[in-house]
C-alpha cells in the first residue's frame, strides 16, 4: 500500500498509529487481532522511519546481533550474516556504523528492519536520501518480502517508486482519505 500525499497529510502519523509509537486521537487499531503496542504484535512488524535507528558505536554485525535476539531470533548470527550480503555490507561487517556513509548507514537500517522477516513493513520515505545501490537494495528486499507474503505500507514523495511496487494506493490530505484504489 502506497500511502501518497502532500507534508502535513498525516502520512507519517498514521504509520506511527499503526506501528503503536503514537496513540489515535478516537479509534484503535488492531493488528494480527491485537494492539500494535502488544508485544507479540510489535514482533511481527519492521519499521523504516526516517531516522536509521541503529547504534553508531557497535559494528555492523553487533547491530544486527543486538536486534535479532530482541526479537528472539533462534539464530541471530545467520540472520545478520544473511542481512549484511543482502545490503552489500558483509565486506564492512566489523566496521563502527559511525564511519559509514549515510548510504551504508541506510542499507544497515533496511538490514535491520528485515532482520526478523516481519509480516508487517511500515516505511516512511523510505527512498528520502538513499543512494542508487541502497534504492536497488530496497527494491530488491521490497520485492522479497512481496513474494513471502509480508504486507507493506509505505509512505512516500517518491511516486514511480511507490508505484514500482504498490498494489494499492491511497491519497491522503489532512488527516483524511481523499481516494483509494488499485
Amino acid at each position: 500500500l502506497a500511502l501518497l500525499g502532500p507534508n502535513g497529510a498525516g502520512k507519517t502519523t498514521l504509520l506511527r498509529i499503526v506501528a503503536g509509537f503514537s496513540k489515535a486521537g478516537r479509534g484503535e487499531v488492531k493488528l494480527f487481532g491485537n494492539s500494535p503496542r502488544d508485544l507479540a504484535t510489535r514482533r511481527r512488524i519492521g519499521v523504516l522511519g526516517h531516522g536509521i535507528a541503529v547504534y553508531d558505536e557497535l559494528s555492523a554485525i553487533e547491530n544486527l546481533l543486538l536486534f535479532g535476539r530482541l526479537y528472539e531470533l533462534d539464530d541471530p548470527g545467520r540472520a545478520a550474516e544473511e542481512w549484511l550480503e543482502r545490503t552489500g555490507l558483509q565486506r564492512v561487517r566489523d566496521g563502527l556504523v559511525r564511519e559509514f556513509s549515510r548510504g551504508m548507514r541506510q542499507r544497515l537500517a533496511i538490514a535491520r528492519a528485515f532482520l526478523h522477516a516481519p509480516d508487517l513493513l511500515l516505511l516512511d520515505e523510505p527512498f528520502t536520501a538513499l543512494d542508487d545501490r541502497a534504492i536497488a537494495v530496497l527494491q530488491s528486499v521490497l520485492k522479497h518480502g512481496l513474494d513471502r507474503g509480508c504486507t507493506i505500507i509505505m509512505s512516500t514523495h517518491q511516486i514511480r517508486e511507490a508505484m514500482e511496487l504498490a498494489t494499492h494506493v491511497v491519497l491522503l490530505d489532512r488527516g483524511r482519505v481523499r481516494h483509494t484504489g488499485e
